[in-house]
């Protein structure tokens, strides 16, 4: 089987288009402004994990798959810096 060699051009616009999206992440976060705290103190972040596939539709037509946002919880430990 013989390599396709693609222009770099090409390789960048397709590099582009999967690292570009309209998806609002601010629906699927919570921001946690309360991370200051005392050395020593434990934290628990949720960590979000997507479950699911992403399909490619023309315009005005709606989604048949639906994924699923799952989080755990995971506790960090408050250390000193400076």
């Amino acid at each position: 089987m013989a390599n396709t060699v693609f222009e770099n051009k090409i390789i960048e616009a397709k590099a582009k288009d999967l690292l570009t999206t309209s998806l609002n992440t601010r629906n699927l976060m919570t921001v946690d402004n309360s991370l200051t705290s005392e050395a020593g103190m434990t934290k628990t972040i949720n960590v979000y994990t997507y479950d699911g596939t992403a399909e490619e539709l023309v315009a005005g037509q709606g989604n048949t798959n639906r994924g699923s946002i799952s989080y755990e919880g995971k506790d960090y430990t408050v250390k000193l810096v400076q």
